[in-house]
């Protein structure tokens, strides 16, 4: 079902008349006729009566609203937080980092990402460089501050790996991670 009728059905149910659901939606009255009709051929059912003034719900009509309603709200929140993650708006990022980086690197970069970012879920895991490559390739782990550069090992597609000259320490990272355009990475001082 094309949700487009949907959201023409949910506007001529809340007015009450094609011509209001028209105007509010930027359609002609005619465009909107067309597409209840459209709606009510998918359905087999009338969902709306037709009066002098307006129209009024039919019993299938008043059935199908909630649905209708549910669902447009869902795609509503979906498109949010998916506009969300693409801004760095939400979503989560995990992060894994050998132990002496945890003591000294990784806490300033975190901090200065939730600065930032502050709706983006931050979560830390410790481990050896090993254990932090294998959480890369499994998906577990979004980015990796590790002790040494790993040898060259088949990775996921997607994923690159970074050295970073000032620091001496490696970031692996599955691309498309929403790390943003001209971050700098964090090195001890």
């Amino acid at each position: 079902m094309d949700t487009r009728l949907l959201e023409v059905f949910r506007a001529v149910a809340r007015y009450g008349s094609i011509t209001t659901a028209a105007r509010q939606l930027s359609f002609t009255q005619s465009a909107v006729s067309r597409q209840i009709a459209a709606l009510e051929a998918e359905l087999g059912a009338r969902v709306f009566d037709r009066l002098p003034r307006g129209v009024a719900l039919t019993e299938e009509g008043r059935a199908l609203l909630p649905h209708a309603e549910a669902v447009l709200d869902r795609l509503t929140a979906a498109r949010r937080d998916l506009d969300a993650l693409r801004g760095l708006g939400g979503g989560r990022l995990r992060v894994g980092a050998f132990p002496t980086a945890v003591a000294a690197l990784v806490p300033r970069a975190l901090a200065t990402f939730r600065e930032a970012y502050p709706d983006v879920a931050l979560s830390l895991v410790e481990g050896t460089t090993p254990v932090l490559l294998d959480r890369l390739a499994a998906g577990d782990a979004d980015v990796a501050v590790v002790s040494f550069s790993p040898p060259a090992r088949s990775t996921r597609p997607g994923s690159s790996c970074t050295t970073s000259s000032t620091s001496g320490y490696s970031s692996r990272s599955p691309a498309g991670t929403g790390w943003p355009a001209g971050a700098r990475s964090a090195s001890p001082t």
